[in-house]
């Protein structure tokens, strides 16, 4: 039956979704259309000419969105609704248990739409997309291409943990058979390194002794021993730390290799699999790949862009921030629960969206 309001438009239309529509089909398309319309009676309010037509006309299509969902989401009112022949906007159609007629907008906008800044606030909260280990598909983006939905926070997440897992084991397994090649490599420069690290110790704990010593002396004579002794073991620890740092140069192209080496497991591990079919091994599991946001499958650019360019700033601040290096990519590459399109840093510098499928 043709159940349309006064522009010619079901609660279907106005979903955006065909009368066969499942409910979590419904649900989605209730969230991106509400987005939408609140969206454009926030730009309607606050225009720098406001014009009243204009406000009453995106209240009046928020209004419509919520009417729809309310009808829409319960099976009897659909089923009710479905039947009850061509009610349009300005006839009565009253949803059991509800006490809410489903009148012109002008008057359903009166008993539905919070007027208040804390019924905004909590509408806005009610209707706020999912959480980050939420198992529920989030709103679809208006910006997006058709044919593609967001997957829930929960399995985006669990598929990061999976690939970051296995780049951990390989980064053990490569870390461990890479210090064993340096130490074959440069035989007679790893002896001499782990010498000057004992002599180092020794010289430290003579330090720390001295200064102990120092502190218990009651006598002169015992003071100036003390100082002395840590004197010399200050310039003994310099001149270890000298010759330490002379054979850490010496070994420096060895490590710098091994840097490399790590970058190019990684990207042979995220890019071949991820260019092919959008799908890392977390990703395939979890049933969630990236594709362009155009909706273009993967290009090479935005996929060394999204998974070569975190891999390699890591790599290079490891050395100067230690794990701080890998928790700031990190933080990076979780930003996009805030996002509107819902890209992480990586994701915006190479033009990816992550989808279901």
């Amino acid at each position: 039956m043709d159940n349309a309001d006064d522009n010619g438009q079901s609660y279907y239309d106005v979903l955006g979704v065909e009368p066969t529509a499942s409910k979590e089909e419904i649900r989605e398309a209730y969230r991106a259309e509400l987005m939408s319309a609140q969206a454009q009676v926030a730009d309607a309010e606050t225009a720098k000419k406001p014009s009243a037509d204009a406000i009453s006309n995106a209240r009046s299509g928020e209004s419509q969105v919520r009417k729809a969902w309310q009808v829409l989401s319960d099976e009897y009112q659909r089923e009710r609704y479905d039947e009850s022949g061509s009610p349009t906007m300005s006839e009565d159609f009253t949803p059991d248990d509800t006490g809410v007629e489903l009148v012109a907008p002008s008057k359903a906008i009166k008993k539905s739409e919070p007027t208040t800044a804390k019924e905004r606030r909590a509408a806005a909260m009610a209707n706020r997309p999912p959480g980050l280990f939420s198992k529920d598909h989030p709103p679809i983006p208006k910006t997006w291409p058709k044919g593609f939905t967001p997957p829930p926070p929960r399995g985006r997440l669990g598929a990061m943990g999976i690939d970051v897992l296995v780049l951990l084991v390989l980064l053990v397994v490569q870390q461990t058979i890479g210090v064993w090649a340096v130490e074959q490599v440069y035989p007679k420069e790893t002896k001499q390194l782990e010498a000057v690290s004992t002599q180092l110790d020794q010289q430290e704990k003579n330090k720390s002794k001295a200064e102990n010593q120092l502190d218990k002396a009651k006598v002169a004579d015992d003071k100036a021993a003390a100082k002395a002794d840590i004197k010399t073991a200050d310039k003994e620890i310099s001149k270890l730390e000298e010759k330490q740092k002379k054979i850490g140069n010496d070994i420096l192209p060895g490590q710098l290799g091994l840097t490399v080496i790590t970058l190019m497991i990684a990207l042979l591990y995220l890019i071949p699999f991820g260019r092919r079919s959008g799908q890392t091994l977390g990703k395939k599991m979890l049933q969630i790949r990236v594709v362009m946001l155009t909706g273009a499958p993967l290009t090479m650019r935005g996929a060394l862009l999204r998974y070569g360019l975190p891999v390699f700033i890591a790599l290079l601040l490891s050395p100067i921030l230690g794990p701080v290096g890998y928790v700031a990519v990190l933080f990076g590459v979780l930003t996009w629960p805030r996002n509107a399109n819902y890209q992480g840093l990586h994701d915006r510098l190479a033009g990816t969206i992550v989808v279901d499928g």
